[in-house]
């Protein structure tokens, strides 16, 4: 296996944070984090699958380390995002896999772009959003902007995990947890087409 890299691209005029591991000319599997995450997410299926792909891990717009930019953002923009930066590595064809916001990503990349998908994988997101959503999301919003991020965490773990994780509180659940505390509130204010988390 090659040693990993870690840089941030320049694509759609914001800077993409990344990173590569897996053996060089190994297929390419990319995995798209969702809303409150970042490419840390993807840390246990690195291990699991990091021998036989060449993985390609990423923080979406607003999240980790990528590009916080206050425009109004939907999922054509995250995938025109995704896109540009598979451009600038030069990554043709791949292997999607997106949960939440991630999978709506992906579906949208199939629909656009069916040509450069190998195969694709939606965890815990669908074609359409369900009854009542767009209502539950914009009181998770207005919670947000009044208490900050940080009284999203607990809630957000609650519906995430099963209480025996939660009781466990194991290394995948205090990830999460930092990851819901540092996700920049500009970003939630502004995202259009919410995801399903």
């Amino acid at each position: 296996m090659t040693a990993p890299s870690q840089r941030d691209i320049r694509a759609n005029g914001i800077s993409i944070r990344c990173r590569i591991d897996g053996p060089e000319g190994a297929p390419w599997l990319v995995f798209s984090n969702s809303l409150m995450t970042n490419l840390s997410l993807w840390d246990d299926q690195l291990a699991a699958f990091g021998d036989r792909f060449r993985i390609l891990r990423y923080d979406q717009r607003g999240h980790g380390n990528s590009t916080v930019s206050g425009v109004t953002c939907d999922l054509d923009l995250l995938v025109d995002d995704a896109i540009a930066m598979l451009d600038a590595l030069g990554i043709e064809r791949f292997t999607f896999v997106g949960i939440s916001m991630g999978s709506g990503t992906a579906l949208r990349i199939a629909q656009r772009y069916p040509d450069r998908i190998v195969r694709m994988a939606m965890c815990a997101g669908g074609a359409a959003t369900a009854p009542g959503n767009a209502e539950a999301w914009q009181q998770r919003i207005d919670f947000a902007k009044s208490k900050g991020m940080e009284a999203m965490v607990e809630p957000t773990v609650a519906r995430w995990f099963h209480p025996d994780s939660l009781q466990a509180n194991g290394d995948a659940v205090q990830r999460v947890r930092e990851m819901i505390r540092t996700t920049p509130l500009a970003w939630i204010s502004t995202e259009r087409n919410s995801p399903k988390n």
